[in-house]
């Protein structure tokens, strides 16, 4: 799939704040897409690709710690980072938020501006690792190279000594 702009998976059950999260982040430039359980969520996430995931915690069947947990460990899963959503402010709810994997954590009633802005800087810092990550292996292709020549250089001087 190839699309202008990040795609981000919604993950509620509450239709009413899954629409509305939608409407804000289709606003903000987004295309989303809704899941409204965690096992739609990684059914979803295995086959949109998504960019980022805002995952409710509390879901019914599948929560969304341990769809969270499912979603990361799929092979596609291309370090897409979660960020946790949910009405639980307890330091046990926002531990196992990041235990489970999530990156970020965004506390119920929803600050629309906070969001937003926390998943343009996350999107960010994961294209930014992406894109260093694979200069990184660009560096390392072009260093095997340069060492190959060097290797043969070396054996055309040895053979004219």
């Amino acid at each position: 799939m190839n699309r202008s702009q990040p795609h981000i998976l919604i993950v509620e059950d509450d239709s009413d704040t899954a629409i509305l999260t939608a409407k804000k982040l289709n606003s903000a430039g987004y295309e989303t897409t809704i899941a409204a359980s965690g096992e739609e969520g990684v059914e979803k996430f295995a086959a949109n690709a998504p960019d980022l995931v805002l995952m409710d915690a509390n879901l019914p069947g599948t929560n969304g710690y341990e769809a969270t947990e499912r979603i990361l460990a799929l092979p596609q899963k291309r370090h897409v980072p979660v960020i946790m959503v949910t009405g639980m402010d307890s330091e046990d709810a926002v531990e196992q938020a990041f235990h489970s994997g999530a990156v970020e954590v965004i506390l119920k009633p929803v600050n629309w501006a906070i969001l937003t802005n926390r998943v343009a800087m996350t999107i960010k810092y994961y294209n930014l690792q992406r894109d260093l990550a694979f200069a990184h292996g660009e560096l390392k292709r072009q260093m095997g190279e340069k060492e190959a020549e060097l290797v043969l250089a070396n054996a055309l001087l040895e053979e004219q000594a």
